[in-house]
């Protein structure tokens, strides 16, 4: 059956993947060629795409402007593993079954008790996301609630705080902060953190180093969404599945979890199958995926893992799983080794370095006072010119009104330059703190200037800095970091800003990441 325990793969990928050619896993590189075409005609904003074959490499594909050795966010593919580490808590007898209450792993308040069902909320129903809270905080929603969690400064609590809209158990409503519950459970049950629990159980015997989850602010994982990793490690996450949680003589998730969990247990949307955290689709795969085309595929009838990261907005959320159902699975034409074909996969390595090669004429900005982003500089000519360096990973964005330019980094860090007439009777001292607080507080609610200090510029120009954090109305509290300076009678000035909901670690790499972009403004 499509089920039964694959054949393991002649080797295990812990250290390093070995590739093949498509034809010596019995793919089709005619049909992957044709693939390779189509993502270039749709211009779908695809930034990789992994495909493993018996346990084989026969695609690797980055498009500028990610490159394979940086980690990508992965959104809620990251519930699937809470998923995997709560299979593992099972297995190890640090959770007795599925059934055991939520609320007696939980700190209680006498709001819990509000409704008496609550009680009634097991580790199953927050798996299958059929615990009734009304959350609303998904796609769903415009993520509403998401927000309201982020902003209420205990998101556990938060969650145990909303109203019952359904008897537990008997409806599916997609819910981020049920997936979250399970991470205070896990750690509640294992006395470590869900991050450092997934070290030692998951991440190392597949040797998985390069992670970052972040953490809510009691500290416990994140366990809806917030992991970033490679693709290819990504990749090796869906091999463990695919092999039955077995991993390189070591059985690393029990066979029955991995089946129990990847089986259809509520009707669910979009997908009509919903398993623990997993997406179980009609056909026969079952997938996991993420905010703007995050995907991970595992078909186990053609032994098959797929690993699809992106920024795909509106109607090309799903143009991954097209992808999968037109051409890769298509592609797995036989189980034996077909005919070589070399030509063909010469043009399909041409295609694949082309997608990874920046454009010619790089970002181009068409505004008044716009310029070029190319090779992680960033140039304007008029009316100012000045350039700034970037990560060459960031890609183009839509400019806010002010803004002459914007790019977001792999992280989600948000950049922009503005040049605007300096208002009368301001010294640069003050612009800062004041014009352009200003400009914050008639867009959120409170605007908090944490230092506002001199600076100069890599090419002697005296400018300010001034770090403030921002309440936008309906969004995450922000870190804006600002980098002003005064030339021919205009303000220039650089803004960097990053969402305060990741842990300190990693909000100190961002800061530093926005520092070293803003500060490197210079005048030519």
């Amino acid at each position: 059956s499509a089920r039964a325990a694959s054949t393991f793969p002649d080797y295990w990928p812990t250290e390093t993947w070995r590739s093949a050619t498509p034809e010596s896993q019995g793919m089709d590189s005619q049909v992957l060629l044709e693939m390779m075409q189509a993502i270039r005609e749709r211009q779908l904003a695809i930034d990789s795409l992994t495909i493993v074959r018996n346990g084989y490499i026969v695609l690797d594909a980055y498009f500028h402007p990610f490159d394979g050795q940086s980690k990508h966010i992965i959104e809620s593919v990251t519930k699937s593993f809470t998923s995997a580490l709560i299979g593992i808590a099972l297995d190890k007898g640090h959770l007795r079954d599925l059934d055991q209450a939520v609320l007696a792993f939980l700190p209680k308040r006498p709001s819990d008790h509000a409704d008496g069902r609550k009680k009634d909320i097991s580790l199953g129903h927050l798996l299958t996301m059929t615990s009734g809270l009304e959350t609303r905080d998904s796609y769903q929603n415009r993520y509403a609630g998401f927000y309201d969690m982020l902003a209420s400064g205990n998101w556990v609590q938060h969650v145990l705080d909303r109203p019952l809209a359904r008897t537990p158990g008997e409806a599916f409503e997609y819910s981020n902060g049920a997936a979250h519950l399970l991470s205070a459970v896990l750690r509640h049950a294992v006395g470590m953190s869900m991050l450092e629990f997934a070290e030692a159980h998951l991440f190392a015997p597949l040797g998985i180093t390069d992670v970052s989850w972040s953490s809510d602010p009691q500290g416990n994982t994140i366990g809806e969404g917030q992991m970033m990793l490679r693709p290819r490690d990504l990749a090796k996450f869906g091999l463990l599945y695919l092999n039955q949680g077995h991993w390189d003589g070591r059985q690393v998730i029990s066979q029955s979890w991995v089946e129990v969990s990847t089986r259809k247990h509520v009707s669910s949307v979009p997908i009509s199958g919903y398993g623990y955290l997993w997406w179980v689709d009609p056909s026969g795969y079952y997938l996991t995926m993420g905010h703007l085309g995050q995907f991970l595929f595992v078909v186990p009838e053609t032994r098959l893992v797929v690993v699809a990261t992106g920024h795909l907005k509106d109607g090309q959320f799903f143009a991954p799983q097209q992808i999968l159902d037109q051409f890769i699975i298509p592609a797995a034409a036989s189980d034996e080794a077909l005919a070589a074909q070399p030509a063909m996969n010469e043009a399909l390595s041409a295609l694949i370095a082309e997608a990874a090669k920046e454009p010619a004429e790089g970002f181009v900005w068409d505004a008044e006072g716009g310029g070029v982003a190319k090779d992680g500089l960033y140039t304007a000519v008029s009316p100012v010119p000045f350039s700034f360096r970037y990560p060459k990973t960031s890609r183009k964005a839509r400019a806010i009104p002010g803004q002459i330019m914007a790019m977001t980094t792999q992280r989600e860090g948000r950049f922009g330059a503005s040049v605007r007439d300096v208002p009368a009777g301001v010294a640069l001292a003050e612009v800062g703190p004041e014009v352009f607080a200003e400009d914050l507080r008639n867009r959120g609610s409170t605007v908090e200037v944490r230092s506002n200090r001199e600076i100069t510029l890599a090419d002697g120009t005296p400018a300010y800095r001034t770090d403030m954090d921002w309440q936008p109305r309906r969004y995450f509290a922000t870190r804006i970091l600002l980098v002003s300076a005064l030339l021919h009678d205009k303000w220039v000035y650089l803004t960097y800003a990053v969402p305060r909901d990741y842990h300190e670690a990693t909000f100190d790499e961002l800061l530093a990441e926005g520092s070293s972009i803003v500060e490197s403004l210079t005048f030519r």
